[in-house]
């Protein structure tokens, strides 16, 4: 099931919904890194977009000391 619940986002929509800063996806929208749509000026970012960006976040690796 996905996270969004529209079929397009405004950049400072994604970001919020992505808890990333705003100009991370305008630098990814200006590298070509993202899909996106522009209306005008606007820029338009689909959810299935913003779905493909959530990666789980590796789990920390702990380091264990051993004891002598």
């Amino acid at each position: 099931m996905s996270d969004f619940d529209r079929p397009f986002y405004t950049v400072p929509e994604a970001a919020e919904k992505l808890r990333v800063h705003e100009n991370t996806l305008y630098n990814m929208v200006r590298r070509k890194e993202l899909e996106h749509y522009k209306i005008g000026k606007q820029i338009r970012i689909s959810a299935a977009e913003l779905e493909k960006l959530k990666v789980p976040a590796e789990p920390q690796q702990t380091t264990e000391k051993a004891s002598n």
